[in-house]
């Protein structure tokens, strides 16, 4: 699984909308899975994300916090959540000879798991703090999925 990603740029918090971060501009992550074309998720700008949803109690004891090395994956990972799978045009694409196409695919919650642990290790997460992060979207993220 090669990595195409352009250094992983995060998104600000912008003024005023505490807690929320929106993204400045629009955000890219490339990959390759063997077999497949090239792969892009694109976050438009404007999108809004809470960072990584950690319940306070949790900061202390994991110190895994809303912010951090983590905030790509977690964007990412709020954007293939935010759409249950379903993403809008353009927001997930395979390169073709003659430029970027809509995939068409629609994701399941596992696949979008498995990508935020992906780019957490891609982030430099350490496997420890990336286990119980995966573990913690595992157990506790199909409330928001259905959301």
């Amino acid at each position: 699984m090669k990595s195409l990603a352009q250094p992983l740029l995060v998104p600000i918090r912008a003024p005023g909308d505490d807690p929320l971060y929106r993204v400045v501009q629009p955000w890219h992550y490339h990959w390759e899975l063997p077999g497949w074309p090239p792969q892009r998720l694109t976050v438009p700008r404007d999108f809004e994300v809470d960072g990584a949803s950690v319940p306070r109690f949790l900061w202390t004891l994991t110190g895994i916090t809303p912010d951090g090395l983590h905030r790509a994956a977690a964007l990412a990972h709020d954007s293939l959540y935010r759409y249950a799978g379903h993403l809008p045009a353009g927001a997930h694409q395979i390169q073709l000879a003659d430029g970027w196409a809509d995939s068409g695919h629609l994701w399941t919650r596992e696949e979008a798991d498995r990508l935020f642990a992906r780019i957490l290790r891609e982030c430099g997460v350490g496997r420890t703090r990336r286990r119980l992060m995966y573990l913690g979207v595992r157990l506790g993220g199909w409330r928001s999925w259905r959301r």
